[in-house]
Parts: structure tokens; C-alpha cells; sequence
């Protein structure tokens, strides 16, 4: 049986994207449906992202992730977000703030918000149009 990795498309700030949703890499069985939504992240969601993708990586290999083109950065971070599930991301987001300062952490952390900014701190202006978790009690 031959193995096939399905990709799809997305959409990030109005940047469309291709990406392997990661858990059917090398699927065998028939693709029947898509499942199309749209998952609010924060710019500290996709700093997180962008965190546990690098982990353990050289200087060298963060600079060449980081460097790819923006689409390629977007449809990264999509397949992480998508892997990682919503619960996993927000464990990985709170343990931004364990980061020792001046660590290889703290300097791969502040890379990566930087190309962060560049590529997402632009959809800050937008966040009124993209619906925030209720507070407590709210309907």
C-alpha cells in the first residue's frame, strides 16, 4: 500500500498558506472530509509555537528556521498549532515565563519575538475582530 502525505491550506492574516497536518504524515488510509475553522492564537501562542518547535536547536539552526520565508514561518506555525492542540500550546506558553534571563532560552525567545513581531504584530490591530474567551460567568 502506498504511503501518501496529504497537505493542506490555511489562512493567517490574510496570508494563505500550505502545511502537513503533521498527525497524518504518511497516512494510509482515505482522506474523507476537511475540517475548516478558525483557532484565535495570541502573539504569546505563536512565540510558544515557535518555542517548543526550536527546542534543543543550535544558534545556527533557530537563525535558519526563523529565516525561512514568512509564508513558510505562517504554515510552521500552523502545523505546530495543529499538533500541539490547544491545552499542549498553553502549557508550553505558561513555561515562558520559567525562562532563566540570560540563557540560551531567554536569547532564542527573544529571536523568536522578534520574527514574531515582524510577521503577526501587525494582527494586534485586528483583535477586536477575532472573538476573546469569555470571562467568567459572561454570556
Amino acid at each position: 500500500m502506498a504511503l501518501s502525505t496529504a497537505k493542506t491550506f490555511g489562512q493567517v492574516d490574510g496570508h494563505r498558506v500550505q502545511f502537513i497536518p503533521t498527525h497524518r504524515q504518511d497516512n494510509d488510509s482515505q482522506v474523507v472530509t476537511s475540517l475548516v475553522m478558525a483557532i484565535p492564537v495570541s502573539i504569546e501562542d505563536i512565540t510558544a509555537a515557535l518555542m517548543f518547535l526550536t527546542f534543543g536547536a543550535s544558534k545556527a539552526d533557530v537563525i535558519a528556521e526563523l529565516g525561512r520565508p514568512d509564508d513558510e514561518v505562517r504554515g510552521t506555525v500552523m502545523e505546530t498549532v495543529f499538533c500541539l492542540g490547544g491545552d499542549d500550546l498553553e502549557s508550553h506558553r505558561l513555561g515562558l515565563d520559567e525562562i532563566e534571563p540570560g540563557s540560551w532560552d531567554a536569547q532564542r525567545l527573544e529571536m523568536i519575538r522578534t520574527r514574531v513581531s515582524e510577521l503577526f504584530g501587525p494582527a494586534a490591530a485586528l483583535a477586536d475582530a477575532v472573538p476573546s474567551p469569555r470571562a467568567g460567568g459572561e454570556r
